[in-house]
């Protein structure tokens, strides 16, 4: 008994980035509200291609059509779902994803936080904050476990033409081995296929659908099964092309999210999240996970500098309102006038020239 309490339960994360070639709309992939182009990645392999959030601050407003239709309650429950996540990356009992113990900042067995209003369900009235709370989630990085935990990552068939065989991929992590694991907030998951396929007549031929997923259902009851923030916006279909079985979410008319409502024995604005979000943050914006991350100039990027009055042939000997001499970087006064052009021949040497055996050139 002794050793049975000891055994941990497995949770899991999934991971956004940019969809490949193979991840694909046929393939459920990019369809839906909370997949947006984007798809769930491997931890594993040498270039880690998932996305998170790179800049410390992130800007929101209210348009007129938000404060007329909403007002001010409405505006206040954006406030609170923003203040979800600012309570988990900073507050008094921690700072940041390098001091956050799961098990010690009560995020341990904080399996579910939803609550159903009945009232508001009855009324068929969705949560303004718990919506916007999937959003922030799904924006910092993580995806849909309950929808993406097994992925389709290939597919062929035998050569009469007459078996399709699927290619699947488990791309759901447990936060604390960052080993793949099919449990979901302590919840087992498998999965089955689903497709839109023609239905085969005796003696007819098969026909290979236009698009399929891999639909991950569960047999438990405590509860807690489809439980996860990231999986907020997936509640209503959105734009799917396939209609799930299950739906891979709790969130529901009435339903709410709210740190009074944890499981795991601290009860602040933070504890909104499950066990399952909070881990899957903590992996990534961790100091020790160090992404690679570079600029997509065929995206558009343009440099921006401000205007300089000056002719041409003064810009190399007065700084621009940057503190900048000359037109363009890195060098001044070199090439031809005000082009800051590096010359040709341009002389280089080392404190090793002349020495034996070094010829730096």
């Amino acid at each position: 008994m002794a050793l049975m309490a000891l055994l941990q339960v497995a949770q899991a994360f999934v991971l956004l980035g940019p969809a490949k070639a193979n991840e694909t709309a046929a393939r459920n992939y990019t369809d839906g509200a909370a997949a947006q182009a984007a798809a769930p990645k491997t931890i594993t392999g040498h270039v880690p291609r998932y996305f998170r959030w790179a800049i410390p601050s992130f800007v929101y407003s209210f348009d007129a059509s938000f404060v007329n239709y909403f007002g001010v309650e409405g505006m206040n429950a954006v406030h609170e779902a923003v203040g979800v996540v600012n309570d988990f990356f900073e507050n008094d009992e921690y700072s940041g994803m390098s001091e956050l113990d799961l098990y010690k900042h009560g995020f341990a067995g904080n399996y579910n936080t939803t609550w159903i209003n009945t009232t508001a369900q009855n009324a068929q009235i969705i949560d303004i904050k718990s919506l916007v709370l999937g959003m922030m989630v799904n924006h910092l990085g993580l995806g849909n476990p309950h929808r993406h935990a097994f992925s389709i990552i290939n597919h062929s068939t035998n050569t009469g033409g007459t078996a399709f065989n699927f290619n699947v991929s488990l791309r759901n992590y447990d936060p604390v081995s960052n080993e793949p694991t099919d449990s979901i907030n302590g919840v087992k998951y498998s999965y089955r296929l689903i497709h839109n396929a023609a239905a085969i007549a005796a003696g007819g031929a098969v026909t290979m659908p236009t698009l399929v997923d891999m639909e991950e259902f569960t047999t438990d009851t405590t509860g807690n099964a489809w439980s996860s923030a990231s999986a907020i916006l997936d509640a209503f279909y959105g734009n799917t092309s396939l209609y799930w079985t299950d739906t891979p979410s709790l969130f529901d008319f009435g339903v709410y999210y709210d740190g009074n409502n944890a499981m795991g024995g601290q009860y602040r604005p933070r504890h909104a999240l499950t066990y399952d979000d909070a881990g899957g943050l903590k992996f990534l914006y961790s100091p020790d996970n160090i992404i690679w991350q570079n600029v997509d100039a065929a995206g558009g990027i343009a440099l921006v500098e401000p205007a300089n009055p000056l002719a041409p042939r003064l810009r190399p000997f007065v700084a621009d309102p940057s503190g900048r001499r000359g037109s363009f970087f890195p060098r001044q006064r070199g090439g031809a006038p005000g082009t800051g052009a590096l010359p040709t021949g341009l002389p280089i040497t080392s404190p090793f020239r002349g020495l034996t055996g070094f010829d730096p050139g």
